[in-house]
């Protein structure tokens, strides 16, 4: 009886959000970042998706001078990504919170395949020189939900969709 309780972990690691390889390239006193995510929705969170709640995905993406980790974060950037079930439709929308530009797919893994390639712009602050440290994550944004969803969502393991911090070293000429 408690083997039947029990999780296996390749049970519990069946969803999340992992990035790929992070590639970066600095032009113009300005980052630009690409990445590849792997997306997979535990089952409350895609049966929530297909019952019509939108879940909104976040990157999050950040630099400092490496060494200073008092001074704090020097620049940070955010963009979102609203994913929507249209079930008159039968499609998953995806819309950037930023341009309100929307992207309609008939299956959830079209979808998946289109946030695979991921691209963010991080401006550097001015005066940066010198060791550099880059670092990316994305999860899945728990305070986008309504309101009678966000105190059970943020209890439930199977919510907290995230990634581990990617990270990537350059310098900067001074």
């Amino acid at each position: 009886m408690l083997l039947t309780a029990c999780r296996s972990d390749t049970e519990t690691s069946n969803y999340g959000f992992e990035l790929g390889d992070l590639n970066a390239r600095l032009e113009n006193r300005q980052i630009n970042i690409s990445t590849h995510l792997d997306m997979r929705l535990s089952r409350p969170v895609r049966e929530a998706l297909d019952s019509g709640i939108p879940l909104t995905v976040e990157f999050i993406a950040r630099h400092r001078q490496r060494g200073r980790w008092l001074s704090g974060v020097e620049n940070q950037t955010r963009k979102r990504w609203d994913i929507r079930y249209l079930p008159l439709s039968r499609h998953y929308a995806l819309s950037d919170t930023d341009s309100g530009q929307q992207e309609t797919f008939a299956r959830f893994r079209h979808l998946q395949v289109r946030m695979n390639q991921v691209l963010l712009a991080l401006p550097l602050a001015s005066g940066s020189s010198g060791p550099q440290q880059l670092e990316v994550k994305v999860r899945l944004r728990l305070a986008s939900l309504p309101a009678p969803m966000r105190l059970p969502a943020l209890l439930s393991r199977e919510w907290q969709l995230h990634s581990a911090w990617k990270q990537w070293q350059f310098e900067l000429p001074a």
